[in-house]
């Protein structure tokens, strides 16, 4: 999905139940916090990368994907974290 242009994630990526990464790279025009809620919906979730996209910050529910353990974050612009 990276470089995509994408606005928001189709829905039926909430059916991925074993997907275990998901890498939304330069995808500035985004709908970030929609799409934190729709990878909610992903238990195995355990890496997710959201480098180049001019993000300066990041949706509150991010903190609610516990099973993640990697975050790429790279050439945002980020000012605070949740």
């Amino acid at each position: 999905l990276i470089g995509g242009n994408l606005t928001n994630l189709p829905d039926e990526i909430t059916e991925l139940k074993n997907l275990k990464a998901v890498w939304l790279d330069a995808n500035p025009k985004l709908n970030f916090n929609e799409a934190i809620e729709k990878l909610q919906k992903l238990p195995k979730l355990k890496e997710l990368s959201l480098n180049d996209n001019f993000l300066i910050q990041l949706p509150a529910k991010i903190i609610e994907l516990t099973a993640l353990e990697l975050l790429f974050l790279e050439r945002n612009d980020l000012r605070t974290l949740p």
